[in-house]
C-alpha cells in the first residue's frame, strides 16, 4: 500500500514473468517503489506455475498459459479489493514478459474489471514462438516450451485461441506497448503486429520501441525510458477513471 494516501488507492496489477519458476519476493523492487511512491497500490501475484512453492505448484502451471493462470491473477485482484482500501474503479495491469502477455490477457478478458494496462517485451503471438524465439536452437528446450505452453503441431487452436493477436479486437482499454526491437526472446514483431492490427481497428496503442534494446530492457537507459513512459500513461489513465466516475 502507498504511504500517506487517504481514501482508496488506486491499484497495480503485476503479474510476473516466467511464467513457470519465476516468482516474487517482498525484497525491494524500483519499479514496485516508483509506482507506489506515486501513490498507487501495487499487487504482485505468485499464481500457479510460480517457483519457490514447491515442485507440485511450480509443474500445476505447465499448459496453463491464458486460462488458468489468469484466473489466479484475478482472484488475487478480488481479494484485495475485499481487504485493502483500493479503488474497484482504477485497477491497472502491467507486466514484462510473460507478465505483459498476462496484461493483454486480462484486458481482453476482465475490461470491465482493468482501466489499462502497460504490456512490456509482451508475448503476443503464441505460434510465432516456435518460429522466431532464440530457445528454438534448442530441441530440448523446445520440446519444454511446448509443455509449458502448447504444441503447435498439436494444439494450434489452443495455442490461437489464447494469443492477444488473434483477439485483437477485444482490446478496447487503452494500452501502453512497450518493446525493444533486438529482443531475441520475444521479437519485436509480436509488439509490431500487434500495434498494426489495433492501429486498423481505430484502437492505437501508446507505443514505445526501445531501439536495440533486448528482452530484458536492463540497460540504465532503457530501464529509465520504461518507467518514465509507464509513470505518464498511468497517471493519465487513472486521472481519466476518476474524471468518469460518478
Amino acid at each position: 500500500m502507498p504511504a500517506g494516501v487517504s481514501g482508496k488507492a488506486p491499484l497495480i496489477v503485476m503479474p510476473h514473468g516466467g511464467p513457470i519458476g519465476v516468482y516474487d519476493t517482498r525484497y525491494f523492487d524500483p519499479t514496485v517503489q516508483m509506482l507506489a511512491g506515486s501513490g498507487w497500490a501495487v499487487l504482485r501475484v505468485n499464481y500457479r506455475g510460480s517457483g519457490g512453492a514447491g515442485r507440485a505448484f511450480s509443474e500445476a502451471g505447465e499448459g496453463r498459459w491464458g486460462r488458468e493462470i489468469e484466473a489466479d491473477v484475478d482472484l488475487a485482484v478480488s481479494h484485495a479489493l475485499q481487504n485493502y482500501a483500493l479503488d474497484p474503479q482504477r485497477i491497472a495491469l502491467v507486466g514484462h514478459s510473460y507478465g505483459g502477455y498476462s496484461t493483454l490477457m486480462g484486458l481482453i478478458n476482465k475490461p470491465e474489471r482493468y482501466r489499462c494496462g502497460v504490456a512490456v517485451a509482451a508475448v503476443t503471438d503464441l505460434p510465432l514462438m516456435f518460429s522466431s524465439a532464440d530457445f528454438t536452437i534448442s530441441d530440448s528446450v523446445t520440446a519444454r516450451m511446448k509443455k509449458i505452453m502448447g504444441d503447435p503441431d498439436t494444439q494450434m487452436d489452443m495455442l490461437k485461441e489464447n494469443s492477444p493477436v488473434y483477439q485483437y479486437r477485444r482490446l478496447q482499454r487503452p494500452l501502453l506497448l512497450i518493446h525493444g526491437t533486438e529482443d531475441l526472446r520475444v521479437t519485436y514483431e509480436h509488439a509490431w503486429r500487434l500495434r498494426s492490427l489495433l492501429a486498423g481497428a481505430g484502437h492505437a496503442p501508446d507505443w514505445l520501441p526501445v531501439p536495440g534494446g533486448d528482452h530484458s530492457l536492463a540497460r540504465p537507459k532503457d530501464e529509465l525510458a520504461v518507467r518514465a513512459a509507464s509513470d505518464i500513461f498511468l497517471k493519465r489513465c487513472f486521472a481519466a477513471a476518476a474524471a468518469a466516475a460518478p
